[in-house]
Formats: C-alpha cells, structure tokens, sequence
C-alpha cells in the first residue's frame, strides 16, 4: 500500500506544471561597453581573489553581445562570459561554455550583492558591446541600435521566467560607459543619458528604475563624459555613481586590471543596495 502511495507521489511530481515549482528571481540590468563587458583575466582570479573564480550556487547569467545572444538559457556565473578582440570568432552557439577567459564587474557586483538575498535566485542579465558610444551606438532611437538588441534580449529573458511559471523583480540597471565618447561635452553626454535613462524607464514600465553608472578611468583626456556621469545623480533621479577613484589599468589608461574589476563590480553592489533601500551586510560586518 504504501508503495503504491508513493508511486502515485512521484508520478503526480512528474506530471505537475513547472507553475508548481516557480522560483522568484531578482533580476539586475548590466550594459556598456568594453569595461562592462570585461577585461579582467581569469588567470588572475588566484591568492585573495580565488574565491571569484568559483560559480555562486544562488546567481545565474544571461549574456549577449552586440546582436549576438550568447547564452541559450540563464547559466551559472563564472569568469568567461566576454568577447574581447580577437574573440569574434566566439559569436554562434556556445553550447553553454564560457566564451572566453575574461570577465567584467558582474563577478564581484554578484559576491557582494549575493549575501543581501540569501537563499534567494539571481539573475543578472548583461548586455555589451566594446568600442561603442552613447551618441551612435547606444541611441534608443536607432532601429539596429545596441539599445534595441538589449531591451530584446531583457524582454526575452523575463518572458521566458513567466513562461515557466517564475517571478522577478528587476531591480536596477547598471552602466558602464563613456570612453568612446570622450570627445562629447559634458553636457552633451548628460543629455543623451538622460534621453536614454528615460527610455529605459519607459520601455521597462517602472519610472523610478534605480540607475547605477560607473565613472571612466581618467586618463586626462576624458574630462567632459566624466563630468557629465559625476552629474547624473542630480539630474537623472534614483541613479547613483560608482567612483573609480585608485582603480588601476591594464594597458594605457583604459580598461581595468583584474582586481579592479572586482573592486568594481563591488562599487556597483554598494551603490545599487543604498537606492534600493536594502541593507548592506559588507558594512555590518
């Protein structure tokens, strides 16, 4: 009898709709260019950053490039998810394989935010591209525009969440880029993203979306977009800025070294846990 109690259990489990084992996902925007797509090294993830390079049992990944979605399904995160020059080979079907050794802030945003939802699911969902500016590139307007391939694949992602039942709640959006757009006046720069933050808002239905943005490596030749990201805290509400102030380089005073990106990443969780009102726990400790 009970056997066949129990037949009946796991047969009915089997049967169940995926509704009946939803999750709940916390959901995080990443977009930009090279520094937020990532040009940290995995083979520098050793010593104190060892830990970095080891997946998050609780936070998965969904990645596109450019045009290209990289990932068929939300993966476990780990260093890789890149396509740095030279990796444009790495465009097609990864068949859920890193696509290369580098990464970006996603892997210390994801160790610092992580502890703040114990026990619960989070997805991150990164969308860059290197090389490519706000005015052109970025342009909501633009039919082809990178902005368009990340509202698609942001869309995509959450659709497939309620497909199978699941929940989200998106908490905030986060940006890295400027260096393409070096030569732009502050105040063009600060009206692009405010034209863009907007959008953003409009397309995601939530108004008062938190927006975090990461200042550019000043190598003295960025004077005006770093001027505008200073200022849009003031003039784009609920959006807050990450400083690169001793962040280090890796080549001539562009992109981050390793343990700056992890650094990052982390300036990133600080700063998106203080707009969405939750606490901390780095600073409780």
């Amino acid at each position: 009898m009970k056997s066949a109690l129990l037949a009946l259990v796991v047969a009915a489990a089997l049967v169940a709709p995926r509704s009946a084992f939803a999750e709940h996902y916390e959901v995080f925007i990443l977009a930009g260019q090279s520094n937020m797509d990532g040009r940290g090294s995995a083979s520098d993830l050793t010593g104190p950053l060892a830990k970095y390079a080891k997946p998050l049992d609780n936070v998965t990944l969904v990645y596109g490039n450019g045009a290209h979605v990289l990932t068929d399904s939300p993966q476990p995160l780990a260093p890789g998810f890149s396509v740095p020059p030279g990796k444009k080979d790495a465009l097609g079907d990864v068949d859920k394989k890193p696509l290369s050794k580098k990464f970006g802030p996603e892997i210390g945003f994801a160790h610092a935010i992580a502890p703040a939802f114990a026990n619960k699911k989070i997805l991150l969902i990164k969308s860059t591209k290197g090389g490519t500016s706000l005015k052109k590139d970025w342009n909501p307007q633009g039919k082809q525009s990178l902005y368009v391939h990340m509202i698609s694949l942001v869309d995509t992602t959450l659709k497939s969440l309620k497909a199978h039942g699941d929940t989200y709640t998106v908490h905030a959006f986060l940006w890295h880029q400027g260096e393409s757009d070096a030569g732009l006046p502050a105040d063009e720069y600060e009206k692009l993203f405010i034209a863009f933050a907007a959008q953003l808002r409009k397309d995601l239905a939530n108004p008062d979306l938190p927006i975090v943005v990461g200042e550019v490596y000043d190598n003295g030749k960025r004077d005006g977009v770093l001027a505008a990201l200073r200022h849009l805290p003031t003039s784009v509400p609920h959006t807050a800025l990450v400083s690169a102030k001793d962040l280090k380089t890796s080549d001539n005073g562009t992109h981050f070294n390793s343990a700056s990106v992890i650094t990052l990443g982390q300036g990133y969780a600080e700063q998106t846990l203080a707009l969405i009102g939750k606490p901390d726990p780095a600073k409780a400790e």
